[in-house]
């Protein structure tokens, strides 16, 4: 009997099984991350297009610039569990958002259209992309990048993605316009690509990092799977490195950045796509307030 205990407690460990329900007090007890709203006074994902693009029309004395960072499917109370110390280290402005559509045009809480909707400021009815396997967005629907180039044609843009079909799927045909892109490579690489553009003088960047999606999927999207979250801090490591970037070119070119950081979706279990509170409730934090 005891030996039995022993094997059902290490099977539960092991494959992380704990409460899905988000946990929404973590919100509150948040003592470095402080949110602007509540869950239930959440903002719709949409939004970051229009942060990104009010930005760059701002007035100032220095030249804009703005660096946007997603890590893949991360949760929100599992953000707050994990040490982001850098993501803390820049969190003037923080809001809960939400992703899946409205409730009267919901859409599947993936990849694909978590990030379409980031990168268009559209729903998925219509920029088109309504799960992971559409090849390409409608192309009337512009992203942010494409709208910084027609607000500034001298604009250099880049996108640095693990998840190769954010840049030739979803981005498809505006690939073209990018004077920096890398697809398909490895989280640490991508980090290492992002850093190469940013020092290479890109104005406004788009970097996806997937591996926290990997490890929800393997072992659970929950604050209590350690796998789960030690790969957010892999993550915010990762983002570090970006930061570094950016401070060095803001001081050597007298540069204003706007920094977002991110998510497509959260998870249930170890899966995602559906509507609970726990794959719906993303989150936002800049260096700025928004």
């Amino acid at each position: 009997m005891r030996y039995t205990r022993i094997l059902m407690i290490t099977i539960l460990l092991s494959s992380c099984f704990s409460p899905d329900s988000l946990q929404v007090d973590y919100l509150a007890e948040s003592e470095v991350i402080k949110f602007s709203n509540t869950i239930e006074e959440a903002l719709p994902q949409t939004v970051i297009f229009e942060k990104v693009e009010n930005f760059i029309k701002s007035s100032g004395d220095k030249k804009k610039k703005v660096l946007v960072v997603g890590w893949d499917g991360v949760r929100l109370d599992a953000m707050l569990t994990a040490k982001t110390k850098n993501l803390d280290s820049i969190a003037t402005d923080a809001y809960v958002l939400y992703t899946g559509g409205d409730k009267d045009n919901l859409q599947y809480t993936s990849s694909g259209p978590g990030w379409a909707t980031i990168l268009t400021g559209e729903w998925a009815d219509v920029n088109g992309i309504v799960n992971n396997g559409i090849e390409r967005k409608n192309s009337g629907v512009p992203s942010f990048l494409k709208a910084v180039k027609s607000i500034d044609s001298n604009l250099k843009i880049g996108s640095a993605v693990n998840w190769a079909p954010i840049n030739l799927n979803i981005l498809g045909d505006e690939l073209e316009l990018l004077e920096f892109h890398s697809e398909g490579v490895s989280d640490d690489k991508t980090a290492d690509k992002a850093v190469e553009f940013i020092r290479s003088g890109v104005d406004v960047l788009f970097v996806q990092l997937d591996n926290p999606d990997a490890f929800g999927h393997g072992g659970g999207f929950t604050p209590f799977c350690p796998s789960y979250v030690g790969s957010i801090s892999v993550a915010d490591r990762r983002l570090g490195r970006m930061l570094d970037a950016v401070y060095a070119s803001a001081a050597k070119n007298d540069e204003d950045w706007l920094v977002l950081v991110t998510t497509d979706h959260g998870g249930y279990g170890k899966n995602h796509g559906g509507h609970s509170y726990a794959e719906r409730t993303v989150w936002l934090v800049s260096n700025k307030k928004l």
